[in-house]
């Protein structure tokens, strides 16, 4: 039962590390998952006026996206790393439509630009940005955390069935023991009912065994010492017998 704890509690710290590998996977690209959007999103506020500085956060933004790329993609697993590639298309694609539209802008053609912002950015690649991110969730849930608890319910299942096989493999050798222990005790008890049925009939030499310490040896000790106790008497009885008939022959004569 010892050995089965220990390696219950192993396979279970595995399974939990496991998942807080999966939930460190998930934060990372939930801050990726900010970034993108809010870059793509910066755009606008330039088009419109009311940010002069959206150009100059939407390139600071793209050394922290790359980043945040890198850290996601190294705890990625290998059956993830194709959404990794999707998310990399994409976020080229928001930068190239996004330096275009400066461009576009500053050459004086703003109506062109705002089309092109609308059409690329706002109709086109943040949708397609949104599906994707959620088939990366959806796929976080499949690769990790299903994983995760179902590797706990196979460990508890295995736990189940070996504390199971355990108490069948107890009750087992209980049973064998008190067999083996039954007839530890009997078999004294049988030859000491065997020894006393033979000395009834009259056989006062035949020896009495005492083979324990125990209530048994000393029942068998007991039974013993009465025996030559009965056979000091038989032998004093045929001593007196013998003197009283040599007595009457005499007196006879």
């Amino acid at each position: 039962i010892g050995a089965e704890a220990l390696w219950t509690n192993r396979e279970e710290r595995q399974a939990l590390r496991a998942l807080g590998e999966s939930m460190a996977r998930t934060h990372a690209f939930e801050e990726l998952e900010t970034l993108l959007f809010r870059q793509g999103r910066r755009v606008f506020p330039f088009l419109t006026g009311m940010d002069p500085g959206a150009k100059a956060d939407f390139l600071r933004l793209e050394e922290e996206i790359k980043k945040r790329l890198l850290e996601w993609e190294a705890v990625l697993k290998p059956e993830e790393v194709n959404l990794a590639r999707d998310i990399e298309q994409l976020h080229a694609q928001i930068l190239t439509v996004g330096n275009q539209v400066f461009a576009l802008y500053e050459s004086g053609k703003r109506f062109e630009a705002f089309l092109v912002a609308d059409r690329e950015l706002q109709k086109r690649l943040l949708p397609a940005l949104s599906v994707k991110v959620r088939e990366v969730h959806a796929a976080a849930r499949k690769y990790s955390l299903e994983q995760a608890y179902a590797r706990l319910e196979e460990i508890f299942r295995t736990e189940q069935r070996v504390l199971l096989l355990v108490l069948g493999l107890s009750l087992a050798l209980g049973v064998a023991a008190s067999v083996l222990i039954s007839r530890s005790l009997s078999r004294p008890l049988r030859e000491l009912k065997s020894a006393m049925e033979v000395v009834g009939q009259g056989r006062l030499d035949h020896p009495i065994a005492v083979g324990s310490k125990d209530e048994i040896g000393t029942l068998a000790q007991a039974f013993s010492e009465m025996k030559g106790n009965l056979k000091q008497s038989h032998e004093a009885m045929a001593r007196l017998n013998s003197g009283s008939s040599a007595v009457v022959r005499l007196t006879t004569s």
